[in-house]
């Protein structure tokens, strides 16, 4: 695994539901060899769907933050699944050629309301559909 290394790590943000965000991540080898970029949220692994997949360069994007919650219900006795995007995640490099894998740091997404974003971080969010980045 000598010499797999991140030049990117996701870092923690606070997002408005319904917008867009994205979760960085990049990893090279020291002889420059591509890597392959993968993520988890709270444990488990990611695949690419319409809504969320991973970016050419290993960032996780989201095209528009989910948070549904299924009130008086457990998901035991519904089936029902709770949809939200909010959750710890993780990005892994793997080198290809030797198989080394290395894991991030832990980069916890948070969904907050319109309301509650401009609370803790003051009125420079103007409510339009547009990316929110706040490490």
């Amino acid at each position: 695994m000598s010499g797999l290394y991140f030049t990117q790590q996701p870092q923690d943000a606070v997002v408005v539901k319904g917008n867009p965000a994205q979760l960085n991540c990049s990893a090279t080898t020291e002889g420059g060899h591509a890597v392959n970029i993968t993520w988890q949220r709270d444990g488990e692994p990611l695949e690419n769907t319409r809504n969320r997949y991973v970016l050419l360069g290993g960032a996780l994007y989201f095209k528009k933050i989910t948070h549904r919650k299924q009130r008086g219900s457990s998901e035991r006795s519904t089936g029902k699944i709770e949809r939200t995007d909010a959750g710890v995640y993780v990005c892994y490099a793997k080198d290809p050629n030797n198989g080394g894998i290395v894991a991030s740091r832990k980069a916890k997404l948070t969904i907050a309301s319109e309301y509650l974003f401009c609370q803790l971080f003051g009125d420079g969010y103007s409510g339009k559909k547009q990316a929110n980045f706040w490490p």
